[in-house]
C-alpha cells in the first residue's frame, strides 16, 4: 500500500494524493507531506524513494533490507532512520517481536517505510488524519509523534514484564515448578533482546536531540 496525507497552510488535510503530486507537494516549503509505504514490491518502493525522493541508492537499499539495529544516518538534505516497535498484541508467553520503521525526514516531508502494518504508525496515522496535530507544526513534530508513541510502548511492556517476574517470584516461594523455571528463561530471552535494541535506540534519539 502507499498512502499519503498531504497538509498546507490552510490547515486542510488531503488523503491519498497522487504518486505523480508528492514532487509538487514538497517542493512548496509551506507543505507537508507524510508518505507511508508497505505490503509492496520492492521495485515499487524503490522507485518512489529514489526516482520520486532522490534519496541516496544506499539509503534505500538499506530501507529495503529490514534487518537493521537502529540507528540515524545524516545525507545533508535528510536524514535516513531506522526504528524499531514492539509488535502489536505481545503476550508474555510468546517471544517479543519487533517492527522495523525506515524513516526518511525532510524539511516538510516524512516518508516512513515497513513490510508490514505497524500498530504505532497506525494509531499516529489515524489521530492526524482527523486532527494534524503534528502535521500542523512540522516534519519534526511528526517525527517526535512517532518516536514518543514507540517508547510508550516499550515503557507498557516493561512494566508487563515487572508484573511477570512479581509472579514469578510468588510462585518460587508459593509453589516452585518446573514451568516456572521456562517462564524465567523466556523473560530472560526477553530482556536481553530488548536490550539489544534499546541501547542503540536510546543512543539514536539522543543524537537527535544533541543535534548531531
Amino acid at each position: 500500500m502507499i498512502r499519503s496525507l498531504k497538509w498546507t497552510p490552510d490547515e486542510e488535510v488531503k488523503s491519498n494524493i497522487k504518486v505523480e503530486e508528492y514532487l509538487a507537494t514538497i517542493k512548496d516549503a509551506s507543505n507537508l507531506l507524510w508518505v507511508d509505504i508497505y505490503n509492496e514490491p520492492k521495485d515499487v518502493g524503490e522507485a518512489i524513494l529514489q526516482e520520486i525522493f532522490k534519496f541516496h541508492p544506499l539509503a534505500v537499499a538499506d530501507a529495503l533490507d529490514e534487518i537493521h539495529i537502529p540507528k540515524v544516518d545524516d545525507w545533508g538534505e535528510y536524514l535516513y532512520l531506522v526504528v524499531r516497535a514492539i509488535a502489536a498484541e505481545k503476550e508474555l508467553e510468546e517471544q517479543i517481536k519487533t517492527d522495523e520503521i525506515d524513516i526518511f525526514l525532510g524539511k516538510n516531508y516524512i516518508v516512513t517505510y515497513h513490510d508490514q502494518p505497524v500498530d504505532v504508525i497506525e494509531q499516529v496515522w489515524e489521530r492526524e488524519e482527523k486532527t494534524n496535530r503534528s502535521l500542523e507544526h512540522g516534519a519534526n513534530r511528526l517525527l517526535y509523534s512517532l518516536i514518543d508513541e514507540i517508547a510508550t510502548d516499550y515503557i507498557y511492556l516493561a512494566e508487563n514484564i515487572d508484573e511477570a517476574i512479581d509472579t514469578i517470584e510468588d510462585q518460587l516461594f508459593d509453589n516452585p515448578a518446573p514451568s516456572v523455571l521456562e517462564k524465567i528463561f523466556s523473560l530472560k530471552r526477553d530482556l536481553l533482546l530488548l536490550r539489544r535494541i534499546i541501547a542503540p535506540q536510546r543512543e539514536m534519539v539522543n543524537k537527535l536531540s544533541r543535534g548531531d
